[in-house]
């Protein structure tokens, strides 16, 4: 196998890109394979039966953990083969402390009145008259994303919660966390520059979302994952973390269509539930300290061996 020079940011970039484009392309294709031979349709009838199915919960499903297998997981393991890299030295697919597993999670609980404030904020953010033409492209790409996730997490079932679950906070959580992080987190922090790297990595990473009034709690969820990453020194840290926040919001969801509560959780830490806020950016601030203190101390012994 030929080895390409890491030290080349530039064509490791450039690289996964491609392959990024590549399974984009390629994963609608198998989702019509898959139609035509389980349907025992025609060519001339996958459209018809594909625009039939886009209001199907079940098949949104089965296209998001088909496109995140694709496009998120597969990647990240294709870029690593190609360069003849080590799963555990570039991607740091090596076992993660159980505290560090459980403090990631527990940082995504107590962040939920800080998150909900940022979304009610950033929802409400108004561009200038000027820009009248991008703000309603805006807001029409926010409220299709907004609608095809209510589409897609519709089932009222607890069988359908488990394939909501696995689909949209274990599959997306272990995808987007090995592309964003794992990958391109590591090509940025090539040349040592972890912080820029890891806010580079969380810009793109909410950009790529394409729901902009979401831009801002998302950017710094995505930072929070790198340096989760950058502290402890294993995927499997921020990975628990983006679980944890997609799993939130979608249990969340069941519960609402389910009336199993009477508040509403996406209150906390909004309007009346504001004071919220204060205890909730305390437990991140200790969370954080944790994690740097920690890693301060496991760098500073590799540095006295």
């Amino acid at each position: 196998m030929i080895k390409i020079d890491r030290s080349k940011t530039g064509l490791r970039l450039i690289a996964l890109i491609a392959i990024t484009i590549i399974a984009l392309f390629l994963s609608p294709l198998l989702l019509g394979l898959f139609l035509l031979l389980s349907r025992s349709i025609s060519f001339d009838q996958l459209y018809p039966e594909l625009n039939t199915q886009m209001s199907n919960p079940s098949f949104l499903l089965l296209m998001q953990g088909l496109q995140t297998l694709m496009v998120f997981i597969l990647p990240p393991f294709l870029l690593n083969y190609w360069y003849g890299e080590k799963n555990s030295t570039y991607l740091k697919l090596v076992k993660a402390k159980p505290l560090d597993i459980l403090l990631a999670v527990f940082s995504l609980l107590a962040a939920i009145p800080l998150i909900n404030f940022l979304v009610s904020w950033n929802q409400d953010i108004q561009l200038p008259s000027f820009l009248a033409g991008l703000e309603k492209w805006m807001r029409t790409a926010e409220d299709n994303a907004e609608y095809t996730t209510e589409l897609m997490l519709q089932g009222k079932s607890w069988s359908d919660l488990l394939w909501q679950l696995l689909v949209v906070a274990i599959m997306a959580g272990l995808g987007e966390e090995l592309l964003f992080r794992g990958s391109l987190q590591s090509i940025f922090s090539t040349k040592g520059r972890i912080h820029r790297a890891i806010w580079i990595t969380a810009i793109v990473f909410s950009l790529i979302h394409f729901q902009f009034y979401g831009f801002v709690p998302r950017l710094l969820l995505g930072a929070w994952f790198g340096y989760l990453l950058y502290w402890s020194g294993s995927i499997w840290v921020p990975v628990a973390a983006h679980f944890a926040n997609n799993a939130i919001s979608v249990v969340f969801h069941f519960t609402e269509k389910n009336t199993y509560l009477e508040t509403d959780p996406e209150l906390l830490g909004v309007g009346k539930y504001s004071w919220q806020l204060l205890p909730s950016i305390l437990l991140l601030i200790a969370c954080g300290v944790y994690f740097h203190l920690r890693f301060r101390k496991s760098t500073l012994k590799k540095n006295y061996e």
